[in-house]
């Protein structure tokens, strides 16, 4: 079997970014944005395994390409 993709839109690319600057600033290190990171790439492995757990959105991948 194919290993499966997850595509990231803009908009969650730039949540994920803003949340690693808030917890920084925040805690003035970059331990927890490390673990908070491992735990988001955990995840999405878990839906490339099993991807029935995601939701179903309206999102066209073509449209990353345009």
């Amino acid at each position: 079997m194919a290993e499966l993709s997850v595509f990231w839109t803009n908009t969650a690319l730039k949540q994920r970014k803003f949340t690693f600057e808030y917890w920084n600033d925040r805690n003035k290190s970059t331990t927890y944005s490390k673990k908070l990171n491992s735990s988001i790439k955990e995840r999405t492995n878990i839906l490339k395994t099993n991807p029935e757990l995601g939701k179903k959105t309206e999102f066209i991948i073509h449209e990353l390409f345009h």
